[in-house]
């Protein structure tokens, strides 16, 4: 039943509103989240790629996390701000995307600057607090998502956090938290969160020893059952499977010296994006550019990536939970041989 409805069915989605800030959140937990939660489409975007709003399907997304959010200084209660992008183009895409009745959140940290953020909360939890709710405020936000990663997951710290923003972000504002398998134990108050945004992928990379699929659906299949069940028997937490939300990569992993035919830029060819992989494809195979396959490979290279095929089972599979999530959707081509397309358009 779950792949009788189609992602980005405006109106029928209890995470909307006619109001882009409405007055009660969407809380997770079996208390509030019911069979009929409808699934989420969450983008996640870099301040620094293009922020035109005409060039993001604001229709079909329901939330948009904006990436990522640091402080300014390494000093106790220092402003927070995006780490890179124009504040002045970051305001008008919150505005376009609230007309949307998209809710638009500030993702906190991110994989480069996670430990600075666990720095911050370690010297003055409650003055980064303050700088949080401050800068919530400055662009007008939905609310914060957690993206703080591996090794920079300080338990004691992550859990002030979390409850401290519960305790403290005004009502109507959303609280979501990233994901993953690695360092998983040191994640603290999950349940207090809105959603979780399950990173999905980078099972292995340049830090594996041999290449191998990086995000194959057999493991979301793995990591939904996880952060919905067994997660939660040591974690002494409760947490709805309608509030798990499947992240999938929109960009592959590369091994060996050829990758640099994907980029063309040394210091991107591990992780070449899905429009450079469909641009070789195009050019070098000669192949149909719906057709590109979730594993490309010669003597010099072998590249892992998800196929409009295998994202679009994914996105079926996700309506089971609450809903996909994209890292991230300025990886992805243009038209119809686009990823985001075969989401929109999964049955």
């Amino acid at each position: 039943m779950a792949a009788m409805f189609a992602f980005g069915c405006a109106g029928a989605d209890p995470t909307r509103s006619d109001s882009a800030n409405p007055g009660t959140m969407e809380h997770a937990g079996p208390e509030s989240a019911g069979p009929n939660v409808t699934s989420r489409v969450v983008g996640y975007l870099p301040t620094y790629r293009p922020l035109d709003p005409s060039g993001i399907d604001l229709d079909t997304l329901t939330h948009l996390n904006l990436a990522f959010v640091a402080p300014k200084t390494d000093q106790p209660g220092s402003p927070l701000d995006f780490v890179k992008g124009q504040p002045d183009e970051i305001k008008n895409l919150i505005t376009a995307a609230h007309e949307k009745h998209v809710k638009v959140l500030g993702a906190l940290g991110g994989g480069t600057d996670g430990p600075r953020v666990s720095k911050a909360l370690a010297l003055d939890p409650q003055a980064f607090l303050n700088s949080t709710l401050e800068f919530l405020d400055r662009y007008g936000l939905d609310g914060i998502d957690i993206d703080i990663e591996g090794e920079a997951i300080e338990p004691i710290t992550y859990e002030k956090l979390v409850t401290g923003l519960v305790a403290q972000l005004p009502a109507g504002k959303l609280l979501t938290a990233a994901v993953a398998n690695y360092m998983r134990g040191n994640y603290r108050a999950l349940d207090k969160v809105d959603f979780l945004n399950v990173m999905s992928y980078d099972q292995c990379g340049s830090w594996s020893e041999a290449p191998c699929p990086h995000s194959t659906y057999t493991q979301a299949e793995h990591d939904l059952e996880y952060w919905s069940t067994e997660y939660w028997k040591t974690a002494g937490g409760v947490f709805d499977k309608a509030n798990v939300v499947l992240g999938v990569p929109f960009y592959g992993r590369c091994w060996g010296a050829g990758c640099l035919a994907f980029t063309g830029d040394p210091a991107q060819m591990e992780a070449p994006t899905y429009q450079q992989v469909l641009a070789f494809w195009s050019k070098n195979e000669g192949g149909n550019p719906m057709d590109v396959p979730d594993l490309l490979e010669d003597k010099t290279y072998y590249l892992s990536l998800n196929s409009r095929q295998t994202i679009e089972s994914k996105a079926i599979l996700a309506k089971n939970y609450g809903g996909i999530m994209i890292w991230e959707l300025g990886q992805d081509a243009e038209g119809p041989s686009s990823l985001f397309s075969a989401i929109k358009n999964a049955r």
